[in-house]
């Protein structure tokens, strides 16, 4: 049996569609030209041909069905990238009537502006919190870009806390909302570095935890929490938790160490 005739029975359960049948003339086409090459260098032993060829595009079946799976993929990210884009503008649209029904409704203009402002930058902000990472694929993303969506969405959702605290309820030192906001980045991006299980993410972690700290000393002394005296013994607490997570990563990594070595003299 040539080439020919084994792709044809190899892809004879695919179904009757215009794309399959393109696909096998693709194939046929690619084991042609790949025939026409082995010959100009030099063999000329049929047999050995079609045996080359057929081991080279034993995949031709499981081929055809991943380049389908990645064009209806690609399909549903193009209608779920049209609904979104629907979707944002009907919610904006949605908090257009709803702020002007309550201004008219309660003649509060000075205050209900919030509504549309903290409504749109809700809605971006959970936009670019999904955006951040493969939703539903079970792999999170952790790249530059994914790591910058996530830290401006946390910045975001700090501005609407900070408008509503600040207009609505007029709560003094309403601007360390915004200090709060980078601790929150910087426990997110660590959290992020240790679900994508990454190599860097303990290092990160050990670079944020005095961070962190130091921000909270800064927070809780600003507003009374803490007094400023002993607060800063946070920052040596950290800096005490920085030695231990080092020291329990050397002893689990000498250990795996170890393990490694006894099971290769086994």
């Amino acid at each position: 049996m040539n080439y020919t005739e084994w792709a044809q029975q190899e892809l004879s359960s695919l179904p009757n569609t215009k794309t399959a049948y393109l696909y096998k003339q693709q194939v046929i086409a690619r084991m042609t030209e790949r025939a026409n090459e082995l010959v100009k260098m030099g063999l000329n032993d049929n047999k050995v041909i079609n045996e080359l060829i057929k081991d080279e595009f034993k995949n031709i079946k499981q081929e055809f069905y991943s380049s389908q799976k990645k064009k209806e993929e690609k399909i549903k990210k193009k209608t779920f990238g049209k609904l979104g884009v629907l979707g944002f503008f009907a919610a904006i649209l949605l908090l257009v009537i709803i702020y002007l029904a309550v201004s008219f409704i309660t003649g509060a203009w000075a205050y209900t502006w919030l509504i549309l402002v903290c409504g749109i930058l809700g809605a971006a902000g959970i936009g670019m919190i999904f955006s951040s990472g493969k939703i539903g694929s079970g792999k999170l993303i952790y790249n530059f870009s994914s790591r910058v969506l996530m830290s401006g969405a946390i910045m975001i959702f700090a501005t609407v806390f900070f408008l509503i605290a600040g207009f609505v309820f007029h709560l003094p030192k309403a601007w360390m909302i915004f200090l709060l906001g980078v601790v929150g980045m910087l426990g997110a991006d660590c959290a992020m570095a240790f679900a994508a299980k990454q190599k860097t993410a303990i290092f990160t972690c050990l670079v944020y935890v005095p961070i962190i700290a130091s921000l909270l000393y800064v927070i809780t002394g600003l507003v009374g929490i803490i007094p400023w005296h002993p607060g800063w013994l946070i920052i040596v607490l950290s800096l005490v938790a920085d030695i231990g997570i080092a020291a329990v990563r050397v002893v689990k990594n000498s250990q795996k160490g170890m393990e490694e070595d006894v099971w290769e003299e086994n």
